[in-house]
């Protein structure tokens, strides 16, 4: 097992595009993540009612344990929306 892990690295590791999908999906889980979190912090503060509602309905999803699933979530829609991307061209 260990050797077939090792002919796969020898494969990819010289592959300029592995590179730059590893880069793109290490910078973006991150920003998508805390962009939510930006937004979601942005919408509670207050003392507006709706701001209050949202609370009220949300309540603290990134909070833990909480926080590991909100981050599930929103990766998997990261990776939903470039795997569609390509039925449309």
């Amino acid at each position: 097992m260990f050797s077939l892990i090792k002919i796969e690295w020898l494969k990819i590791k010289k592959y300029p595009a592995f590179w730059w999908m590893l880069a793109i999906v290490t910078l973006t889980y991150p920003g998508t993540n805390m962009m939510f979190y930006y937004i979601y912090s942005k919408s509670i503060n207050g003392k507006e009612v709706a701001n209050n509602v949202a609370k009220m309905l949300l309540g603290n999803p990134f909070a833990f344990p909480e926080t590991w699933h909100t981050v599930a979530f929103l990766s998997s829609v990261f990776i939903i929306i470039p795997s569609n991307s390509n039925n449309y061209f």
